[in-house]
């Protein structure tokens, strides 16, 4: 009974954990997803559920691969060139002088001033994010469950839903499939 008991609390736990790991996710804030990895990872009381602490870990690794990917293609863009980018707010428009995981700053020239504008990832339609995406091919679970999340995360959900179909094996893919059917859902009432 009470070896039950340890493995309920710790269960209990390990669900605090994995969702705030999965809304960090959906925001695409891989950092604080990161961090609710570690935690759980740190986390005593985890012990007797080492593999699903693992799947954390393993999920973080799968995103900072998608996430090198795109920002090797992006890092590719910095060529001297204007380039156009669709954002949620519009196009926008100017020369790549830098690029993070988050974001891509142009220089802009308006009304002969010239300056350097951030071009968030987050604001990017989702036909930009996969003509950005760069060449990253998912080949685990891990690999098509992130692939799953950032097409979620852009409200892409033809790419979400093949994704997660992909990575359905995957421990943490139930609560990720839920928000799917959650918008689907809400695109047919709506």
């Amino acid at each position: 009974a009470a070896k039950s008991a340890a493995v309920a609390a710790a269960e209990t736990a390990f669900t605090k954990y994995a969702s705030a790991f999965v809304l960090a996710t959906l925001k695409g804030d891989t950092k604080a997803a990161r961090k609710a990895a570690a935690d759980a990872k740190a986390d005593a009381a985890l012990t007797a559920l080492a593999a699903k602490v693992q799947d954390l870990s393993d999920l973080c690794a799968a995103l900072d691969k998608a996430d090198a990917a795109r920002t090797a293609a992006l890092e590719e863009l910095k060529d001297g060139k204007e380039q156009s980018f669709e954002t949620s707010k519009g196009q926008k428009k100017g020369v790549v002088t830098r690029v993070t995981a988050d974001e891509i700053s142009i220089a802009v020239t308006q009304q002969g001033v010239n300056a350097t504008l951030p071009v968030k990832i987050a604001d990017l339609t989702p036909a930009e994010l996969k003509r950005l995406a760069g060449d990253f091919k998912p080949e685990t679970p891990a690999e098509h469950l992130a692939q799953g999340i950032r097409a979620l995360s852009a409200g892409d959900t033809q790419a979400a839903t093949a994704e997660l179909a992909a990575a359905k094996e995957h421990a943490l893919a139930p609560p990720y499939q839920a928000k799917l059917d959650e918008k689907l859902l809400g695109a047919v009432e709506g």
